[in-house]
């Protein structure tokens, strides 16, 4: 897939910065879908999806990385999915 050199932004490097000892996942995914919900958060990948689909710089990537891209689209809201319901399971949200 194409890269590019991009800075990553600083709320990303807080959220890796935090994957250290202390870090609590359940309590991460927990306040995730409480403040986003699994209909809004399928809505705002999607919408990302769209933004990425439609924009001029997808004309430079060949079909391997346009398949890799709706591939992991794909992958990411079946992970949305799962982990929401393992919240509902364990009755976290």
């Amino acid at each position: 897939m194409k890269t590019t050199n991009v800075a990553t932004p600083p709320e990303i490097e807080s959220i890796s910065a935090s994957l250290n000892p202390g870090f609590e996942p359940h309590a991460f995914i927990s306040n995730f879908f409480q403040e986003f919900g699994l209909n809004d958060s399928k809505q705002r990948l999607w919408q990302m999806m769209k933004a990425l689909l439609s924009s001029e710089e997808l004309n430079h990537w060949d079909q391997d990385c346009r398949s890799e891209a709706i591939f992991f689209y794909e992958r990411l809201e079946g992970l949305l999915e799962a982990n929401y319901a393992i919240g509902r399971e364990g009755n976290c949200w």
